[in-house]
């Protein structure tokens, strides 16, 4: 299993959202107060730089994407510099917005919350339906299921995916922060074999292509477990944090940090960067450093796993390691250490002039 090398940015065009999940890990930034939404000249900024980079396609997440004010010329503006747009979406809008993303379907790909509109009310789901059957004949559709610890009901969501037009699928166990229903790292074995099953069901409903998302570590599957991921072809980015490595995040304000664990890590701005590899290299070095050194109590047994002595592996998402008070306080204290801002800063310093 190689970590890839490629650099795909997601960015946060606004941080509101038409539902509520339980196991959401932007839940808190969705609550607060003051919500932000990225303006169309910082977007069409960004897009400048990451053409400059060589990019060719851009991430567009929130909150709910759709639900930015100016969606539409959002999209207008990336695909008029040839950009393919990948859209992280609930598909929770509306039957015209559909149609209109329809037109423009050859520069668009979804990646759908089936959790979300596989368990959601029956108005919600038909609504949800109803966009997808729009969408799929003419669209690259990937969805997104997340296993929560609050009874995942697979058939629901086995019945929601046939005819979906779905043709990828990305199982991820719900990250654990505070008052979510999340998956606890203590909780993961028992999660491993229905998943496996479930993996097996989504193949005869004619899914091809399936893949693990970040957060993951070895340790939880047994040695069976883990020939079964490679004899099915399951695509594994990476274990532990390594999932996520290229994967930073863009807020809204272009700031960046490298994930929404880590949202509290915000700094400068993606356009300060020397180049899109520099911005990379700042996330993935400042993301490791924090894993390996926080010292969090559910990391003390990586010290002395082979995955984790030979570099597969850096232990389990951050998101886990601070499931309740206790250890998210530990961890808020490390981040406000004098050798982790100082190791930040001169990141950033050396990454940014790099």
């Amino acid at each position: 299993m190689a970590i890839s090398k490629k650099i795909n940015p997601n960015i946060l065009v606004t941080e509101f959202c038409n539902m509520a999940c339980p196991y959401c890990f932007a839940k808190d930034a969705m609550a607060a107060p003051s919500r932000k939404e990225m303006g169309l000249a910082d977007f069409r900024q960004l897009l400048v730089f990451l053409k400059n980079n060589h990019k060719t396609e851009v991430r567009l997440m929130g909150g709910e994407p759709t639900l930015h004010y100016k969606f539409k010329e959002i999209i207008d503006l990336a695909i008029s510099y040839n950009f393919k747009v990948k859209i992280f979406t609930n598909g929770l809008f509306s039957e015209e917005l559909a149609q209109w993303m329809v037109e423009r379907a050859k520069s668009l790909e979804f990646i759908f919350n089936v959790t979300a509109g596989a368990l959601a009310s029956e108005s919600i789901k038909k609504n949800i339906e109803k966009n997808l059957n729009i969408l799929k004949n003419n669209s690259t559709i990937t969805g997104s299921i997340t296993i929560d610890n609050a009874g995942f009901q697979s058939q629901k969501i086995i019945d929601f995916v046939k005819n979906s037009g779905i043709k990828f699928i990305r199982i991820g166990l719900a990250n654990n922060r505070i008052n979510s229903s999340g998956v606890p790292f203590k909780d993961y074995e028992k999660h491993i074999e229905d998943m496996l099953n479930f993996i097996d069901e989504l193949r005869k409903i004619g899914i091809s292509r399936i893949s693990l998302g970040c957060g993951l570590v070895p340790c939880i599957f047994t040695p069976d477990q883990l020939n079964g991921l490679s004899e099915k072809n399951i695509d594994i980015r990476g274990w532990g944090c390594a999932g996520k490595v290229g994967a930073f995040d863009i807020s809204a304000d272009l700031s960046i940090f490298p994930c929404f664990i880590m949202e509290d890590l915000k700094k400068g701005s993606l356009l300060d960067f020397y180049s899109l590899k520099t911005a990379k290299k700042y996330s993935d070095e400042l993301s490791k450093y924090l894993v390996n050194n926080s010292k969090m109590p559910s990391l003390r047994n990586c010290k002395k796993c082979d995955h984790f002595l030979q570099l597969k592996c850096n232990g389990p998402c951050l998101g886990y390691v601070s499931n309740n008070k206790k250890d998210r306080k530990k961890l808020d204290n490390f981040k406000k250490s004098l050798s982790f801002r100082l190791t930040n800063k001169i990141l950033y310093w050396l990454r940014n002039w790099a």
